[in-house]
């Protein structure tokens, strides 16, 4: 397919940012494509952010890409994936106000500017005089401005725009004004240099960022210029150099258009401003929540990776020192940290709560449960992170809180909505049977590829054999690549282990599957699968035509370099696309060097204390175990067995 190019605007201002590993992207379905540079005329410099200018609301109106914006990629000479937040859309409007110098006084149009009324917004009123102005106030800077006028004015005045930079009003760089200073009716755009030094200022009692048209000189009036809807735009398409010399050009490739997404999410360029969330009753955190960040992390910031005044804050309160503070006093601290693309997690059960950076390490103290103040939250500001991939916010959906007794006598209320048999133990089952159509997967689990999952009793197992719960176990039918799985953070250096009990159906032939194994995956995963994977290793197959659940299982598998997510599969499939039936009653994961041996004996319950005295503290990743009912600390994603607390 030929490519058609775009012209690329290149604007360049160079921030502190980052170098991160990227796999190659296929770009082989865009339909265009532009060539962005930059000339650094400076000293050489490295890790930079630079800004593109270009209209987001423009290529979207104009069919180059759609409104995610999914359908579009920076990619290097290398062909590698650059780091890259889109220009965005038209947005409304923060504010407006029309200023008389005279007499000092304002007449709010915000709500005039936001809708579509036409003819509302007088952009200026009664007799116009030097100095007058109409200001457009912006969430945050932004470089181009959208005008829908429908009365142009007819006068002799030039008009002067200016932003704010902390102490005085400074004339607006290389400014484009189709509407001539309001001389031309319809759509029209402004479009300028992004300030450097533009800072909030408050203008009658509203903190905005404001951009000024000033009436510098005017004789005569005939007509006002009148507005319908006005909008602004951020107008840049960030972008991430790793290094750029003196006198150098850089040159990226920005591809656009076609029905394929090349990547699943935006990065995001939050800058000093941060990320701004109102106050809500439905994201309080209280004793028992998981807070994570996953970006490229500043530790010579002195900004906030979340602060909600006196309520929750995870701070840089030196270099490389990240702080957490709960309502109002700092809890503990996590040194160290160095600047990197790493996973920040809070996690709280109630009684311990802990500060864990990926490829650092963690720390816990006593959890204080957080009060709700009604204060808003401000994430990453101040350059915290230089940019983000998420932010989760995350509670747990199920609290079993009983005492080991309990717990072990079968009496614990059995809580998944699922027929235990009256075992009382929580099997973590999925809402759903097998219902022969895609089935349903354990809870925690996901699936992959082909063929049908679900839950089955016992009897139902076709070449018999007790389950380990003594009720159910997970039938799936293969199909190509099928497998269920748990994707979990990783980093280099980590072991992890998986083990799973297996047995093959009475179907089976020499294509077919079935095995554990983990694989260690790159940043690209899941947009690149299966060539994000770095290494897979399986293991040995589960036996044929056996009648007895057999373990099938890897220990103490070390992350590789550029390892980003860790996959703990459990693979049932045939490698030609045929049909046979494959059956796991028990499965666990975990970030540990080794997951000790089942127990040889079968029957109604799964007993395995050498795995609660190996693992018990919290902090320890373990995955959602399904028919596993000894296990009793699960503190990974939104799971967590507590049968120790009481």
């Amino acid at each position: 397919m030929r490519l058609i190019r775009l012209v690329a605007i290149a604007l360049v201002a160079l921030v502190l940012t980052v170098l991160t590993v990227r796999a190659a992207v296929d770009t082989s379905t865009a339909l265009y494509f532009a060539n962005l540079r930059a000339l650094n005329t400076g000293s050489g410099q490295t890790d930079l952010q630079v800004p593109f200018g270009m209209s987001g609301q423009a290529l979207v109106d104009q069919n180059f890409i759609v409104s995610s914006g999914l359908n579009s990629v920076v990619v290097g000479l290398d062909g590698e994936l650059v780091p890259a937040m889109p220009a965005s859309l038209q947005n409304s409007m923060e504010s407006c106000k029309q200023y008389v110098d005279i007499g000092t006084t304002y007449t709010t149009y915000t709500t005039e500017c936001n809708n579509d009324t036409v003819g509302d917004v007088g952009l200026f009123l009664g007799t116009p005089a030097v100095d007058d102005s109409f200001l457009f106030g912006l969430h945050s800077p932004g470089r181009v401005l959208s005008f829908s006028i429908s009365q142009a004015a007819v006068w002799d005045a030039d008009l002067v725009w200016y932003y704010w930079n902390g102490s005085d009003w400074v004339a607006l760089s290389n400014v484009e004004d189709t509407s001539t200073d309001f001389t031309v009716a319809g759509f029209n755009t402004l479009a300028f240099d992004l300030p450097a030094g533009w800072v909030e200022s408050t203008v009658d009692s509203v903190a905005s960022y404001w951009i000024r048209a000033d009436i510098d000189t005017i004789s005569t009036t005939t007509t006002l210029p009148v507005g319908t809807r006005i909008w602004w735009e951020s107008g840049n398409w960030w972008t991430y150099v790793d290094s750029i010399g003196q006198n150098e050009q850089i040159s990226y490739t920005l591809y656009l258009g076609g029905s394929t997404s090349f990547q699943n999410l935006h990065y995001i360029f939050p800058g000093t401003a941060g990320i701004t969330t109102p106050d809500d009753p439905s994201i309080e955190l209280g004793g028992s929540f998981t807070v994570e960040w996953v970006g490229y992390l500043d530790p010579d910031s002195s900004g906030d990776l979340v602060n909600k005044t006196n309520a929750f804050r995870v701070y840089w309160s030196a270099s490389g020192v990240l702080t957490l503070a709960i309502n109002g006093a700092d809890i503990t601290a996590l040194t160290g940290i160095t600047a990197a693309e790493r996973t920040v997690t809070v996690a709280s059960d109630g009684t311990n709560v802990s500060l864990s950076v990926s490829g650092v390490g963690s720390i816990s103290a006593s959890a204080v449960s957080v009060t709700d103040n009604g204060n808003n939250w401000t994430w990453v500001d101040q350059g915290a992170v230089v940019y983000l991939e998420r932010i989760l916010l995350g509670f747990p959906i199920q609290d079993v809180d009983d005492t080991v007794a309990e717990w072990d006598a079968g009496t614990l209320v059995d809580t998944d909505g699922v027929t235990d048999g009256g075992n009382g133990h929580l099997e973590l089952e999925a809402s759903g049977e097998w219902n022969g159509s895609t089935g349903t997967v354990p809870i925690g689990w996901s699936k992959r590829g082909g063929g049908k999952r679900g839950w089955v009793d016992c009897a139902d197992v076709e070449l018999g054999g007790t389950c380990f719960d003594g009720t159910k176990a997970l039938k799936h039918e293969s199909g190509v690549n099928g497998n269920v799985f748990q994707l979990f953070d990783a980093s280099e250096g980590e072991a992890w282990s998986i083990q799973g009990q297996c047995q093959r159906g009475a179907s089976y032939v020499s294509t077919d599957h079935q095995f554990v194994s983990i694989e260690f995956l790159d940043n690209t995963y899941p947009v690149s699968y299966p060539s994000s994977v770095i290494s897979r290793i399986d293991a040995v197959e589960c036996p044929t035509f056996s009648s007895v659940w057999t373990s099938s299982s890897l220990q103490n598998q070390i992350a590789p370099a550029n390892t980003v997510y860790v996959s703990l599969n459990l693979w049932t499939y045939d490698i030609t696309g045929g049909s046979f039936n494959g059956f796991w009653d028990a499965a666990v994961g975990c970030q540990c060097a080794s997951t000790p041996a089942w127990p040889a004996t079968v029957g109604n319950s799964l007993v395995n204390p050498s795995f609660e005295l190996a693992y018990p503290t919290v902090g320890t990743r373990v995955s959602p175990a399904f028919n596993v009912t000894s296990v009793t600390e699960v503190s990974e994603t939104s799971i967590r067995w507590d049968a120790t607390s009481g």
